[in-house]
């Protein structure tokens, strides 16, 4: 099963998708792009959305810059926005304001 990540790329784009590690780099599937708002909020948009990504992304380790975990309000809403699940917020986590969907 693959595990949320926020992906940095050496274009400067950070996406949240599921991750797995290949012989060549990172695999993404459901990868959404971090959009700031202003004011402290981000948005999420998706990533390619003129591609047919179903089968996730493979992108070669000299583009990734770091790949972490996200912090656990923000995989709530990423897996919210890309399943349409609504899920809880996690008691006593901090609070995101995080708008959009795919």
């Amino acid at each position: 099963m693959a595990d949320i990540k926020l992906v940095r790329l050496s274009t400067g784009e950070e996406l949240l998708a599921k991750c797995e590690n290949t012989p060549v780099g990172v695999k993404i599937m459901d990868p959404m792009i971090l959009v700031p708002l202003g004011q402290g909020k981000l948005g999420f948009a998706k990533w390619l959305p003129y591609a047919n990504t179903d089968k996730g992304v493979e992108i070669a380790s000299n583009y990734v810059m770091f790949v972490l975990d996200p912090d656990v309000e923000l995989s709530t809403q990423y897996t919210s926005a890309s399943s349409g699940l609504v899920l809880p917020s996690p008691a006593g986590g901090p609070q995101l304001k995080i708008t959009g969907a795919p």
